[in-house]
């Protein structure tokens, strides 16, 4: 009976997360809109909205957009023809796929867990902010966990059997990443750095293993380094306030790293989280916080654990430059994966224990509260994240030319991008690539 409960409950947390997947929220980001619209110019023009030809990053709103999620949507408009909803559906999709992969690589496969413990497992991913929230923000961030999910897949199984591809493999698709979301472009180049916690070789084969690494990530950087130095692409540090002064940086670190953010109180931004309880769900503080009692108690952990810390400290690095919107979900996201190996670590000690069953139901109570925020109590109090007053107005035909509500005319208008004008930022003239 209770394993049929908690499937019950697991059943429940997929549904929640496919529940007004269009509706909800019932506004849009000038970023999704941008993305899409550049992704319309790029199909039909081979060109961005500035008329750049087949850029490495977009100059959208002066932040050179990373061109990943772009250059994919130009390329499925040959099959669809997208609106920003159906987009919205897209980036769902990307963050199902995450959980799938995530799910039967790391959870499905462990013999010591039970079924109804892998479903509990499922429920704590699943109505966790970062799960729930972040993948109905369409924006290339929401690839990146997809990324490091892809990463960890097969560092896992190069940690099982020292098989080299399979090492090489989890650069690449990390490497691939800086083309989805700018953190990804910071930390990479430390990434194979991290294998020596991994590689069981003599020394001077390691090192060799790690310039091999080196030379893969340097090689499929290239394009985004050369355009980050020469093309523009580095527009986007200009906006951010960059401060990389060591006691600033410290600082906002450990505003991630404490516990609040990931356990209790979250990004304040309502893109980026529900506005309720932590960035992750009770279930899976729960099981993280056995897998530090774990590390406590028995001094040690194996090369993986490791491997997946250092990754996790490394992975905050990115949010930490700049003071903008710290805590920062959307710049810390590649902590979402890491976070999750750790927790199924340490779930499967927690279940071992005498104390499991009422620490588990409480966990999962609370984490059930979360798609009834949701439904309830989030659409009313994330009006103004995503920018459903516009939305309103250019329904309505109130076009006022600014920015964002251009692109929901884009939108609701069907027009085609090339006569689709604006004014970027007050000054700029929109330049369309069918009138120069």
């Amino acid at each position: 009976m209770r394993r049929f409960v908690f499937l019950g409950f697991f059943i429940f947390s997929i549904i929640a997360y496919w529940t007004f997947p269009i509706s909800q929220p019932s506004g849009f980001f000038q970023d999704s809109a941008a993305i899409l619209l550049n992704a319309k110019c790029l199909n039909q023009y081979g060109t961005d909205e500035y008329g750049t030809g087949y850029p490495l990053s977009f100059k959208s709103f002066d932040d050179a957009k990373a061109p990943g999620l772009i250059y994919g949507v130009g390329f499925l408009e040959n099959f669809f023809d997208f609106s920003l909803a159906s987009f919205r559906l897209l980036t769902l999709l990307i963050g199902f796929a995450t959980f799938l992969i995530f799910f039967f690589s790391f959870v499905w496969k462990e013999k010591l867990l039970s079924i109804e413990n892998k479903a509990l497992i499922g429920i704590g991913i699943l109505l966790s902010s970062w799960v729930l929230v972040m993948p109905r923000f369409s924006v290339g961030a929401v690839c990146i966990p997809l990324f490091c999910a892809i990463h960890f897949f097969y560092l896992k199984r190069f940690s099982d059997n020292q098989k080299i591809k399979f090492l090489i493999l989890s650069w690449v698709s990390l490497a691939a990443a800086g083309y989805f979301y700018h953190n990804a472009k910071i930390v990479m180049g430390v990434v194979p750095l991290l294998s020596l916690f991994l590689i069981q070789m003599p020394l001077r084969q390691k090192l060799f293993i790690v310039l091999i690494g080196l030379v893969v990530v340097s090689f499929i950087s290239f394009p985004w380094f050369y355009d980050l130095l020469f093309r523009g692409g580095a527009s986007r540090v200009s906006q951010i306030d960059l401060d990389i002064r060591l006691d600033s940086v410290l600082s906002r670190f450990f505003k991630h790293l404490n516990g609040v953010f990931f356990f209790l109180k979250g990004d304040s931004n309502k893109r980026h989280h529900l506005g309720w309880l932590g960035q992750f769900s009770p279930l899976i503080a729960l099981f993280f916080g056995a897998w530090i009692f774990k590390i406590f108690r028995d001094r040690k952990g194996s090369p993986f654990e490791k491997y997946t810390v250092s990754f996790l400290i490394l992975s905050i690095l990115p949010a930490c430059l700049s003071d903008e919107g710290v805590p920062h979900a959307l710049r810390a996201n590649m902590a979402v994966i890491p976070v999750l190996v750790l927790s199924v670590i340490g779930a499967k000690n927690f279940f071992a224990s005498n104390y499991a069953n009422k620490l588990t139901i409480v966990a999962l109570l609370l984490s059930l509260t979360t798609p009834i925020w949701y439904w309830v109590v989030y659409p009313s109090r994330s009006v103004g994240a995503w920018q459903q007053q516009d939305f309103a107005q250019v329904e309505n035909n109130k076009f006022d030319h600014s920015a964002s509500s251009v692109y929901f005319r884009l939108e609701l208008a069907k027009q085609d991008p090339a006569v689709c004008g604006r004014e970027e930022m007050g000054s700029a003239k929109f330049i369309s690539p069918a009138d120069p």
